[in-house]
């Protein structure tokens, strides 16, 4: 199948937007929706910089932006991104209450990803039974922290996440301009290297 002028651009459409759309844009208009043969999901995607004003707003705003762009269905991660700079507890349950709020909205289109951290691993835990065991979520999303991937605090978080055979997103990167809550000495490829580990 040749790729045409048309596919292309609703390809690039379609990076635009799960690269985030900033707040108060405009509706792509004019798109068609791609042909059935194409089943296109968003693995990870967040409800910040988006329209609306409560995590159901935002999230028939994003199957809108969906349905023209011809996704199925999107991996819904960290709320607004409102606590990012090493966020309590209560935030993150903050942001994880957000996510299963529109994951519930539109379980049709949507499904959630969990975000905890290491600094706190017996909530860490607890919200991950409360989210994925007894919730709506399907992996985890976010691991909020500025340890390398192999660290022991995240240990737990893994073997909970192995037990009930559930992926983790882990981000593969290095900011070279300011981190945002992590040391820039440690910022690695390391610390943000793909994947379960398993200890030999």
């Amino acid at each position: 199948m040749a790729i045409t002028r048309r596919t292309a651009l609703k390809s690039l459409a379609a990076g635009l937007i799960s690269a985030h759309v900033p707040v108060g844009a405009q509706e792509p208009a004019g798109l068609e929706p791609l042909p059935k043969q194409f089943r296109a999901w968003d693995a990870h995607s967040h409800l910040d910089q988006v329209p609306g004003n409560t995590p159901e707003e935002r999230m028939d705003y994003l199957v809108r932006c969906m349905d023209k762009l011809g996704i199925e269905r999107l991996i819904v991660s960290q709320g607004f991104d409102e606590f990012e700079d090493r966020p309590t507890p209560q935030q993150v349950r903050v942001e994880n209450d957000r996510v299963m709020r529109a994951v519930r909205h539109r379980p049709d289109r949507a499904y959630g990803s969990l975000f905890v951290s290491p600094a706190d691993v017996e909530f860490s835990l607890r919200e991950f039974d409360r989210c994925v065991r007894d919730g709506p979520m399907v992996c985890v999303g976010e691991l909020q922290c500025d340890v390398r991937c192999n660290a022991p605090a995240l240990d737990p978080i893994v073997a909970r996440a192995e037990a009930l055979d559930v992926p983790i997103l882990q981000h593969t990167w290095i900011k070279t301009g300011e981190m945002m809550w992590a040391n820039p000495r440690r910022a690695t490829l390391w610390n943000w290297r793909v994947g379960i580990r398993r200890r030999s």
